[in-house]
């Protein structure tokens, strides 16, 4: 939308307003993208819960596991949000919210193998 405007030291000017948005197929394909590593999270959790047989090797790797997965939510951020945006967006608190899951489950499952099972 194109407005006239009033003139600003005898020099006439037009407003500019504009809106842009996204079509719904990439939002909610962003939106896939950000909760991958949420279901990865549940798909992890599930993993080390349900192995009975090797307990001692769950403590050795749970934790390699987990840094392995926290570094492969890292770069998705750049991938799905656009570089000029600076501020946080939606897409950062999903991300956030699966590697606070996954650090959760860590945190679960370690209390569960030292304090609880011994």
């Amino acid at each position: 939308m194109v407005k006239r405007a009033e003139t600003n030291n005898n020099i006439p000017y037009f407003l500019v307003e504009m809106l842009i948005v996204r079509d719904n197929i990439t939002k909610y394909y962003i939106y896939a993208m950000a909760f991958l590593p949420i279901l990865l999270s549940c798909v992890f959790a599930h993993s080390n819960f349900a192995n009975q047989k090797n307990k001692e090797k769950l403590i050795r790797n749970i934790f390699l596991e987990t840094s392995a997965l926290m570094f492969s939510v890292l770069p998705l951020r750049s991938v799905l949000v656009p570089s000029h945006i600076t501020g946080l967006v939606s897409v950062d608190l999903v991300l956030g919210l699966g590697i606070a899951i996954m650090v959760l489950i860590v945190l679960i499952i370690y209390a569960l193998e030292v304090w609880i099972i011994r």
